[in-house]
Order: structure tokens, then sequence, then C-alpha cells
């Protein structure tokens, strides 16, 4: 997130929630606020541009995966990347194509942006693409001075975290050519009417906020003030000056004992029409801050607020409430639940965000109450952050009462989000990889949660109560990670009867550690039905395949059967077989996979089956007994044009290299439809004749000569690359799609932050640099096992570690004794070796691809 306060410490308050990683903010002269973030690595939040208004939540980690509607949405999503420092730009050395703009760093992709913002209603759009603005290695922060030069800092040099010597990074400066800059006066000795005069005329906002700064530290005299009133009120004079002279009279009113003073000498001279207003509120709302810091009401009149809430501005409105909620205002609470209906997101984000600030649930209440949808619908927003026992009782009473099903839903989700509050932080940190689920990234019970439970129980139980709505309870306290066997049982008795519940029941299912053995017929028969959807089918599969019952692998290949004949569903297909094929328990089903490939290898199901035994032969960790029996069904259906058709195409996808030479001679098989599939897969794979590759192996030479040679080949083949990933056992530890769960540094977009001789030396020298929240962890349990590995995922309650081998484990904090990170990388030194130059420098081009996709 992001705080504001003063610089003696005052005023100190959380501006905006949810952001990642900030390491610079755009401050505009209408002190709007931007700020480009970071990725986390693969786990679905990637380098985005946000617009920062005040009191809102951008959703990380705790709501931008399963809760969109609560957040406000960034201006844009840049995939890969690393954001860096910021700025805002007006000064008038600077051509008026790139002025007037905010600019943001790139770490990643060595430049500075500029970013064409636009005002709409409350808030921006980003009104076009990003433009590079000053290109140079690894930016890290861009500032501009009050002569229109711009400063960018370089961080040049190894790419490391650590200590690599000092030849790290440097400043550079960018002097536009066409502007020969006046000589900046010595402010100190400027008299007040001349620093007045700079704020009034001048084009520099580096001068103008200069002068400022210099007339707050003298004393505010009556010629200052009405010098400075007389620019505020002149319409004709730029905003951006104006607004520097409105601030130069109020920040006189931060303490309370002059903030009367200082509104009684802005309000009455500003006019109600006029576009400063939005930024007199947002002055205003700072007054007292010595109040605030002290948690008491601040000095602005309510009447003032109440008429400026019902500004026509969404500017001004947003301000308005803004400036609220800094005050302590609760008694201007309605006026501001008013906007809870507005047809400006950004402001009914705030409106509800607002209403939590202040603690007003007797007004979130009486809004819920209301006949407009969205005011309901943002009351309850509020209402699910009021943790107190009065809002509970009344939202139990509301239930007893209300029959609208979709205001009974809203009750619903209202109280199954209060079923559980955020626990008090205790300084740990969330890690590259912190828990995604929400909406509490550390869900307690509390007094309250009983009775919760009791009320949405009994519901349960109540044979009035419709499947619908049961349905709706179950999903709405599994939804909110509320664990409650009772709701399950409930859900998975309808189920059995009630085929619309098996969605809701699928999604449910999803959220438990183990699968119930009552759930296994429920979703064997489901797969049988006619019309079950790709989505169904896709959950059908992942949850049986978490099941042991040897009975039920049968209705797994059943389903992905059904899957595969449904059109346009080529996501679920895709992540079904990623599921399948990444499932330990296929091995144990050889035998099975055998049979099906021999009698229904020209099915639908051919290549699926044919997919399952590659994978278990060319799979080291599986048992021989396996590997043999699956060489043994591929080399009995390769008999077969149907099985050579099967094998081929499961080859083409799974980059399975077991059958290599076969494919290669099948370029050649009398069936021409197998010939082309050969060619097109041969091609794919980037196959090989043997004696095709005279390039030398990675152990012929010494690792800096290694890295060299690898980095300076030009004949790669990015389909060789591509196999050679998963030869290579990058992908036990690495993902390059963002649909594939979450496991070690994310390669779908490196090459945008790392170039190809820091890529080469990371994959040949992993040892000399590890990627932040990457490092090897060393867990010694108290059961007296000692375990090592990477940690993909952190929660409240424990970690998943994941090993050399691929092999991930969940631990719980209370299982370990100690823990402690090791200089080492869990990527093995020499996996490479074996390889050639061609090789390798293959999975470098196959990785740079990658960026290239990414970014268009």
């Amino acid at each position: 997130g992001v705080v504001r306060f003063r610089p003696d410490g005052s005023g100190l308050e959380t501006y905006s929630d949810g952001t990642r990683n900030i390491y610079g903010i755009a401050v505009s002269p209408m002190l709007d606020l931007f700020a480009r973030d970071n990725t986390n690595d693969g786990g679905g939040w990637n380098v985005r541009l946000h617009h920062l208004s005040g009191l809102e939540d951008h959703g990380y980690p705790r709501l931008f995966q399963n809760f969109t509607e609560e957040i406000v949405k960034p201006l844009a999503d840049y995939g890969g990347g690393s954001g860096c420092g910021a700025c805002f730009i007006d000064e008038p050395g600077i051509p008026p194509a790139w002025n007037k703009r905010a600019y943001t760093c790139d770490w990643g992709r060595d430049a500075s942006f500029r970013h064409p913002v636009k005002r709409q209603g409350a808030g921006f759009v980003e009104n076009g693409e990003p433009e590079k603005f000053f290109k140079m290695p690894r930016p890290t922060d861009i500032d501009v001075d009050g002569r229109s030069a711009v400063y960018q800092a370089a961080w040049k040099g190894p790419a490391t975290f650590k200590w690599d010597g000092p030849a790290h990074g440097f400043i550079a400066r960018a002097i536009p050519t066409s502007h020969v800059p006046t000589t900046p006066p010595e402010f100190s000795v400027v008299h007040d009417i001349g620093l007045v005069d700079i704020v009034k005329h001048s084009a520099s906002h580096v001068r103008r906020l200069a002068a400022q700064r210099m007339l707050l530290r003298r004393s505010f005299s009556e010629e200052m003030k009405n010098a400075l009133l007389e620019v505020v009120q002149d319409r004709s004079l730029p905003l951006a000056n104006r607004v520097v002279a409105l601030y130069a009279i109020s920040q006189r009113g931060l303490g309370s004992q002059a903030s009367h003073d200082i509104l009684e000498i802005l309000t009455p001279n500003i006019s109600n029409d006029d576009q400063i207003v939005p930024m007199l509120i947002r002055s205003c709302g700072d007054f007292g801050i010595d109040l605030k810091t002290a948690g008491t009401r601040g000095p602005v009149p309510a009447d003032l607020l109440e008429r400026w809430l019902s500004s026509s501005d969404s500017r001004a409105i947003l301000e308005s409430i803004i400036a609220a909620v800094r005050q302590g205002a609760t008694e201007v609470a309605k006026s501001i639940a008013v906007h809870l209906a507005s047809a400006d997101p950004l402001i009914v984000h705030t409106a509800y965000r607002g209403l939590v600030k202040l603690n007003a649930h007797d007004v979130a209440l009486q809004t819920f109450d209301n006949e407009d949808q969205m005011a309901c619908r943002g009351a309850a927003l509020a209402l699910m952050r009021m943790h107190q026992p009065e809002v509970v009782s009344a939202m139990v009473d509301r239930l007893r009462v209300v029959h609208e099903p979709e205001r009974r839903i809203l009750i619903i989700e209202v109280l199954a989000r209060l079923a559980q509050r955020e626990a008090s932080w205790k300084g740990d940190s969330w890690s590259t990889r912190p828990d995604t689920r929400g909406p509490y990234y550390q869900p307690e019970l509390w007094e309250e949660t009983p009775k919760i439970l009791t009320v949405l129980n009994d519901l349960l139980d109540d044979p009035e109560t419709s499947g619908a709505e049961a349905a709706g309870i179950v999903v709405a306290l599994g939804r909110n990670r509320v664990r409650n066997d009772r709701g399950l049982a409930v859900l998975l008795n309808l189920a059995q009867t009630n085929s619309t519940l098996q969605a809701s029941l699928i999604q449910q299912l999803m959220q438990q550690d183990n699968l119930p053995a009552e759930a296994i017929p429920i979703l064997t028969a489901a797969v049988k039905e006619p019309g079950v959807s790709p989505e169904s089918l896709l959950g059908i599969i992942s949850l049986l395949l978490r099941s042991n019952d040897p009975d039920v692998f049968p209705s797994v290949l059943d389903a992905i059967v059904t899957l595969q004949r449904c059109p346009a569903a080529r996501q679920q297909q895709k992540l079904a077989r990623v599921a399948l094929l990444a499932s330990p328990l296929i091995q144990n089903h050889t035998g099975l996979l055998s049979e099906r490939l021999h009698v229904e290898a020209g099915g639908p199901g051919g290549e699926w089956y044919a997919a399952c035994l590659l994978t278990i032969a060319n799979d080291r960790k599986s048992e021989q007994e396996s590997r043999d029996r699956s060489l043994h069904a591929l080399d009995q259906a390769w008999q077969q044009v149907a099985g050579r058709l099967a094998i081929i195409q499961a080859a083409f996808w799974t980059k399975s290299p077991i059958m290599n030479d076969r494919i290669l001679a099948a370029s050649n098989d009398p069936d021409k439809r197998i010939q082309r599939l050969a060619k097109s897969t041969i091609k794919r794979l980037g196959i090989q004749q043997e004696g095709e590759d005279t390039t030398q192996r990675i152990e012929d030479f010494p690792l800096v000569d290694a890295v060299v040679a690898v980095n300076s080949y030009t004949s790669g083949s990015i389909a060789m690359g591509e196999v050679l990933f998963t030869r290579g056992q990058c992908v036990n530890c690495h993902t390059v799609s963002e649909d594939a769960p979450a496991k070690g540094p994310y390669l779908g977009s490196i090459a945008r932050i790392y170039r190809r001789p820091q890529l080469a030396e990371a994959i040949l020298m992993p040892n000399k640099t590890i990627a932040q929240g990457f490092k090897t962890n060393l867990l010694l349990l108290e059961s007296g096992i000692t375990m090592t590995g990477f940690v993909t995922k952190e929660s409240a309650d424990g970690i998943v570690l994941r090993d050399v081998n691929g092999k991930e484990q969940s631990i719980a904090f209370n299982e370990i004794d100690e823990r402690m990170t090791l200089p080492t990388s869990v990527m093995p030194a020499g996996l490479m070796n074996k390889f050639t130059v061609h090789e390798v420098s293959s999975l470098l081009d196959y990785i740079e691809s990658l960026a290239v996709k990414k970014s268009k």
C-alpha cells in the first residue's frame, strides 16, 4: 500500500491499500498520483499502472483473484517486468507532446515510459499505449529539475541482489536542445511578493513548489495572504499555478488552532462553480491534522462537507468523501451513502470504504434496505467489513423478514464474510508468494462466529429452504473460506437429486483439502450427464485425480473424452491435460491406459491415452515396471495407423522425446496423414537426425567459457528449446504460462528483466545469483526431519516447499523447529552438462521468445 504523512510524522495514515511493491509515485500538480506496480512472478499479478486516489483498495494479495468486484481496477496491465521509480513532469523546456505527463521506470524493460492518462469521471483511463521516453539499462528512478533537465538512475552492472563490486549504476541527465532556461533565483532572498509572482507566472512546477515552500517558512502577513488569494481567484491563470497558491494558504490551517481562520479566508472567496473547488475540498480535509493524530473530530463544519458532497462534479464528490473521512465527520455519513448508487465505480468504491472508515454501520444498514439495488450492494460491501455484534444481529433479523431471493443471498454473503475476521498482523513477511485466496490473509474466528454459523446451518437444515438458497449459503461460506462441514453435507445430499447444484458442489469441493467419499458417485455420474459444461468437466477431472480409489480413474478418462468432444473448450482441455499428466496416479493405471489406447486409439481419447503413456515412459521418477509397460503399449499401438496418429499427436503437445526416432521415420509413412503430422511434429519439436548437432557439450568447457559459447551461438532453434525445457527438467520448478500453478521463478517474461548473458549465467551457474524470494530454505522439523527447497506459497498457517525434484509438500509453521536460508540454489549445478551448446542456446532462444509473445 501507500502511506501518507507530514514531514514531522503527524497525520500518518494509509492512503491506498492493496498494491504490491511500489518504488515511486508520480504526483501531478493536481495531486493525482500514479504508480507502476511490480509482478509477483507468475502468481496472477502482473506489472500494473495504478491511479492512487485515496481510501481505495487495489486488491493485493487478498482480493484481486477472487473478489475483483470489491477493488479498484488498474489503469493498465503490462504483463511481466519490474516497475521502479516514477515522476510527473510539468516543465517549460519539455516538448509539449511529452510535457504534463506521468512517467514510470521499468528495470526490466530498459526504459522509462510516458503514460497518456486521461481523466474519466472521478478517476483516469490510459488513453493509448505507453511510449518509451528515456532508454537506458535497468532504470530505477526518474526526476526533473527546475531547468527542465531530466535525470534518470540506472542500475548498470551485474544483475545481482548482493554486493558484487563498486561498478554498479550511474545517473544520466538529458537537457532539452531547444530550451535555454533562466537562472533560478536564490529563493531565500526573494521578497514575499516576488515569491508569489513565481507561483503565479512560472511554467515550472519545480520552481512553483520551491517558491511555495519558502513562503510557508515565513510569517503569514496580510500582504502575502491577499497576494496569494488573488492568484487563487484568478480563473485566467493555469489551474496548476492556482493550486500551488491555494496550498500556500491552506497549509497554514493544518494546526487546529488556525483552521477556522483559514477556512474563513478560503471558502467565502471561491465560487462553487470554480474548477479549483475539488482541490479546495482536498486541502480542507487536512485541516486540524493534530486532531486527527489525536484521534478526534476535525474542524471542518458538517454543513460545508454536506454542501460539497452534493456537488455534481465527480472529482469534487470523491474529494468530499475523502475529506469527510479525514475529518472523522460521521454526521455526514448519510450524504456519503447516497453515492453508493453512483454510476462512477471509483465513487462507489470510495463511498463504501469511507463508511467503513467512519464505522457508520447504522447508515449502512439503512442504505441496505434501500430499494435501489446498486445502493444496497454498496452498503453490503461496507457491512461485510464492520465486525460488530449489532451488525450481525441486524443482518440476522433481516434474514428472518426479507423474502426477495436476490436480497436474501446478499444478506447471506454479508454474514459469510462476517463469520471470520483478519487476525492481528505479527510483523511476519508475506514473502513473494503470499496466499491470494482471500478475503482475509489470516482469517480467525471471533465472538459472533458461532451465531452466524448456527443461523446459516439452521437454514440449510430447514426443508423450506430452496435448493438455490442452500447452494448460495454453501458457496458463500466456501468463497469466504469458512469451514462448515455441515453445509457441505447438505449440499452433497441435495446434489444427488438436483443436477443444477453441480457447479456449486464442484466449486465447494475444490476448496476442500480432501475429497469426501460421498462426492465420488455424484461426480462420476455427472460425467455421463448430457450437457455437462466444460468448466464442470475440468473441475470433475481435477477432483477425481485427488482420489486414490482405483475404480475412479476410468471416470477421469471418460470425463476427458467428453471434454475433448466439447466445442470451444480449448482452455479447459489444456488445463485438464496439465492436471492429468502432472498426476502421480497415472502410473498406477498403465494397464487401463494401454487397453484403451489399443482399442480406442482413433477416438477422441486416443491422444490423451498416448500422452499419459509417453509421460510415464519419460519420467525417471516412475516405477521401472510402469515405464516398461508404457513403452510396450506404445510399441503395440505404433503398429496401427490410428495408434501412430495418436502417439505422434500426443508427442506434439507433450514434447516427449521417447518416440523421436520413429517420428523421423514416420515422415515417410505410406499414410499421407501420418506423413503430414510427423513432419509438423519434427518441425515443432526441433527433432534432429543423428549427427546433425556437432556442437560440444557444456561439460567440455570451463563454466565461464560455456556461458560465452551459448550466449554467442546464433543457430539455435526455438522449437528445440521448448522441448529441452521439458527434457532438461526446467518444467519441474518453472512455469511459462500464467494459467499454470505457480512454482519457482516465472519464466514467461523473464527475458524482459534479464538479458541473454544473465540468463545463460543463471542457467549454467545457478548459485551465482539467486532470484529474490527463491532462496533455498532449510527446514528443521520438530520430528527431526530436515527438508530443503524453495517456498512456492506462504500463508498465515504454513508454507509449500518445492524440492530439487519438483515435489511439493505443505508444512505447517507449528511443525517447523528452525528455518534458515542457504547460499546455494535449489537448481542443481551441472544440470545442463550433458546437453550441447546448440541445445542450451536453443533453450535461451525459447525463453527469449516467450517475452516477445507476452509483449504483443
